[in-house]
């Protein structure tokens, strides 16, 4: 994560494609924190991910929506900072591949740097579009040899690992970085969940919703 926002940083903007899976972990973060570091895993990075998500569509439309055509009709905008630095503020739009199961396999990005997240948010809400939820995330990035992972604390959600493919998997397809992303992460003996796609965004809005 930590090579991730540093590339930001350099570049404006550009347009990339990565495979990322996401799984909850129905442990207190302090748990998780004390097994991962028995494992020989260090935190390399901390900081805090705050994310906006803006639609054309309202709510009452998103409602009646699947994961993939709100996401697909979704800009984000969004601030990775922590107590002394600001490390990017961008406008973010992705669009994301399914399976046949309904798994992310893959998701291509396009970000571009913003001066300012709150006026970026502010001028979004007086065009008209509908800011549908909003992410709050303490992440930690842990890094053990050239295995790197992040874990979020989501605010009003709970915990989960995320890890994306790197260069060990080049050549393989997106199904095979999905397969082997997943047996990475159970085999840290922690008790997670069955859905290695989860969507916390949709998770967060249906919980919101109901």
């Amino acid at each position: 994560m930590l090579k991730y926002l540093q590339n930001v940083i350099i570049n404006k903007r550009w347009v990339m494609k990565r495979t990322e899976i996401t799984v909850q972990v129905f442990e207190d973060y302090n748990d998780i924190h004390e097994k991962l570091t028995k494992q020989g895993f260090m935190v390399c990075d901390k900081f805090i991910a705050n994310d906006f998500y803006f639609s054309k569509y309202p709510i009452e439309k998103l409602k009646t929506m699947e994961y993939i055509d709100i996401m697909n009709n979704t800009i984000i905008v969004r601030k990775f900072f922590n107590d002394e630095i600001v490390y990017v503020e961008e406008i973010t739009f992705k669009k994301k591949e399914l399976d046949i199961n309904n798994n992310v396999i893959s998701e291509e990005k396009f970000e571009a740097k913003v001066d300012s997240v709150k006026d970026t948010v502010n001028v979004l809400k007086m065009s008209g579009l509908c800011m549908w939820c909003e992410i709050y995330n303490n992440v930690y990035t842990y890094q053990k040899e050239n295995l790197v992972f992040d874990v979020h604390c989501v605010k009003d959600l709970g915990v989960f690992i995320e890890c994306e493919d790197n260069e060990t998997m080049n050549g393989l397809t997106s199904e095979q970085k999905f397969e082997q992303l997943s047996n990475i992460i159970k085999s840290l003996n922690l008790k997670i969940g069955a859905d290695f796609s989860c969507k916390k965004v949709f998770m967060k809005f249906k919980n919101e919703i109901k």
